[in-house]
């Protein structure tokens, strides 16, 4: 799961990357305006919610 939902990140960042001026042309910047958005809204995209549930689980278990 963790190799799909990084290749579909990238695919984003690479989408983010194309569409906003901001970070146009920079990755690494796409990914960071990524990380905000999955802080702000973790439920956005499937596979963000798939993540943050089970990240969840795994630090209450600790």
């Amino acid at each position: 799961m963790d190799c799909i939902a990084s290749h579909i990140d990238l695919h984003l960042a690479k989408w983010v990357a194309r569409k906003y001026k901001r970070v146009h042309g920079s990755l690494a910047q796409a990914y960071e305006w990524l990380r905000r958005i999955q802080s702000a809204k973790p439920c956005l995209f499937a596979h963000w919610e798939i993540w943050t549930r089970r990240e969840r689980s795994t630090t209450r278990a600790g």
